[in-house]
């Protein structure tokens, strides 16, 4: 497995709060599952395997995904704010232009 296929098969794991064996059964019957995981045509991997394979994950690695995760929400927050103030922003914009619309009209 690669290591992207076994980061995606923990994350199901523990989102979906699954034991090993529940979650070779799901990769194998599941094509969301599958597809999430990355898996290939005929990459079955057996509860062993997954149990292997992600509990090779070390803690260091943990922490550098959740410390990606929280710079990334930090950016769309900020992006967001960001959008949102523009959304205002433009709303008011309309809104001195809607006003001046009747003066403009009024001096012809």
């Amino acid at each position: 497995m690669t290591a992207e296929q076994v980061l995606r098969c923990a994350i199901l794991k523990q989102y979906r709060q699954l034991t090993y064996e529940e979650l070779a059964f799901h990769l194998e019957d599941s094509d969301s599952f599958r597809s999430f995981a990355r898996l290939e045509m005929r990459q079955y991997p057996c509860k062993s395997i997954l149990q292997q394979n992600i509990k090779a994950l070390r803690e260091d690695t943990w922490e550098a995904i959740h410390r990606e995760i929280i710079s990334y929400a930090n950016k769309e927050t900020f992006r967001l704010k960001a959008f949102r103030d523009l959304l205002v922003y433009a709303g008011k914009v309309r809104e001195y232009a809607l006003a001046a619309i009747p003066e403009h009209h009024a001096h012809r």
